[in-house]
C-alpha cells in the first residue's frame, strides 16, 4: 500500500498556502461585468413581484435577471434569452365566468423575447349586451419575472396549482384581483408541431387546467364578489413557436 493511510502531500499546498494560485476571483478581463446576488430574506416565501427598478438605475448596472438563480434553463443562455427564432413566445390564458352564464371574462397575458415586446389583455362581456376591455403592452426588457404590464398582471402564487390575475385601477371600467385554484392537475395537450416545408411555423407546447376563482370584481361602477361556489375558471400556459404578428425587420 502506497498511498491508503499515508500523508501525501497535495501538489497544489504550497501555491495555495503562499498566495501564489490564481483563483476565479483573481481574474480580470477588459470590459469584464461583475455579478451579485440578492437573496430573500424570508425563507419559503412566495415572491408576487420583485422590484428591480431601482437596481436598473445604479450607476454602472448593465443587467438585472430575476429568474437564473433557479434551474429552469432551457438554452445555455440567461433566462432573458430564448433561441433564435423571432416568433418564440410565453403566454396565459384565462377564461373567468358565473355558474349563471351572465357574463363571461378573458384575460391573456403573454411575452415575445425576440421582438422585446409584453402585452396583455383584458375584457368581458356582461349580460351578452356590453363588452369592457383593457389592453396593455410595453417593452419587454431583460426580467421576464417581472410579470406586470400597465395595470395588467399575473402572479404564479403556487406552481401548476393556484396564481392570481389582476387589473388595477383604470378609467376603462374593468378591475379585479381574482385568484385560480386549480380542481385538477394540469393536462399536457400533444406536442404542436406544423411546418411549411422544411420551416416550423408552429412549434409549441400547451397546458390546459380548470379551476375555481375567488377575489373581487368591478365592472362599470359594479361591483362582485367572487366566490368559488359560483364561479369558475379555465386557464391554460402555451410556449413554443408560432406567428405573432408583424413582419421581421428587413
Amino acid at each position: 500500500m502506497t498511498v491508503i493511510g499515508k500523508s501525501r502531500r497535495r501538489v497544489d499546498a504550497r501555491g495555495k498556502v503562499t498566495g501564489a494560485t490564481r483563483f476565479a476571483d483573481d481574474l480580470a478581463f477588459p470590459r469584464m461585468l461583475f455579478c451579485k446576488l440578492l437573496r430573500s430574506t424570508h425563507p419559503h416565501a412566495v415572491l408576487g413581484r420583485v422590484d428591480v427598478s431601482r437596481a436598473r438605475e445604479a450607476a454602472g448596472v448593465k443587467l438585472v435577471l430575476t429568474g437564473d438563480d433557479f434551474p429552469i434553463h432551457q438554452t445555455p443562455e440567461p433566462i432573458a434569452y430564448a433561441g433564435s427564432d423571432r416568433n418564440f413566445y410565453d403566454r396565459y390564458f384565462y377564461g373567468v365566468y358565473p355558474v349563471d352564464g351572465s357574463m363571461h371574462m378573458l384575460f391573456a397575458f403573454g411575452q415575445y423575447p425576440n421582438v422585446g415586446v409584453m402585452d396583455a389583455f383584458a375584457t368581458i362581456v356582461v349580460g351578452n349586451k356590453t363588452q369592457y376591455i383593457v389592453r396593455a403592452s410595453r417593452t419587454l426588457g431583460s426580467d421576464r419575472m417581472d410579470t406586470q404590464v400597465g395595470p395588467i398582471g399575473v402572479q404564479i402564487q403556487s406552481p401548476l396549482r393556484t396564481s392570481r390575475i389582476f387589473c388595477e385601477d383604470n378609467d376603462l371600467g374593468l378591475k379585479f384581483d381574482l385568484t385560480f385554484e386549480g380542481r385538477t392537475f394540469p393536462f399536457e395537450e400533444p406536442h404542436f408541431l406544423r411546418t411549411s416545408g422544411p420551416r416550423p411555423v408552429m412549434d409549441y407546447t400547451r397546458m390546459t387546467q380548470h379551476g375555481r376563482m375567488s377575489g373581487t370584481l368591478t365592472v362599470a361602477g359594479t361591483a362582485y364578489d367572487i366566490k368559488p361556489g359560483t364561479w369558475w375558471g379555465v386557464r391554460d400556459h402555451s410556449w413554443g413557436i408560432r406567428p405573432i404578428g408583424g413582419e421581421p425587420p428587413s
